[in-house]
């Protein structure tokens, strides 16, 4: 089992940017969210020595800028923007080749996100192998 905390904004993954490169299309990941992944690759380093095999639970857990209103009234739930789908995404793609071989190893996710009313913000992160 490995268990991380990576602390920033979460930002979710975003749609792939194309350009034209000698009449070739190429992509290329938007900066914010390839700025997002490369720190939680830095960090999830520093916190795990080889790739693991077999199939995986993820449990993520974001913690939201919070907001005067989350605040003023104990809101805790983060439903609004970014989607919850979108910064798993980003997170799964962060930790291929680091912490397992490829993201398609996690056969169960645990996803929730919250305001960091009275956190830092950023996103808990723990995988384990299914026996």
């Amino acid at each position: 089992m490995i268990k991380f905390f990576v602390p920033g904004t979460p930002v979710p993954q975003g749609r792939p940017r194309a350009y034209n490169l000698g009449g070739k299309i190429a992509m290329y990941d938007p900066p914010e969210s390839k700025a997002w992944k490369k720190i939680v690759a830095q960090v999830a380093a520093l916190n795990r020595a080889k790739p693991m095999d077999g199939p995986l639970l993820m449990t993520l857990r974001f913690y939201m800028p919070a907001t005067i209103a989350s605040r003023k009234n104990g809101i805790t739930l983060h439903t609004k923007r970014p989607d919850l789908d979108n910064l798993c995404k980003a997170i799964k793609d962060a930790l291929n080749e680091i912490c397992y071989k490829d993201d398609a190893q996690v056969c169960s996710l645990i996803a929730s996100k919250y305001y960091a009313n009275k956190v830092e913000t950023g996103v808990y992160i723990t995988i384990e192998e299914i026996i």
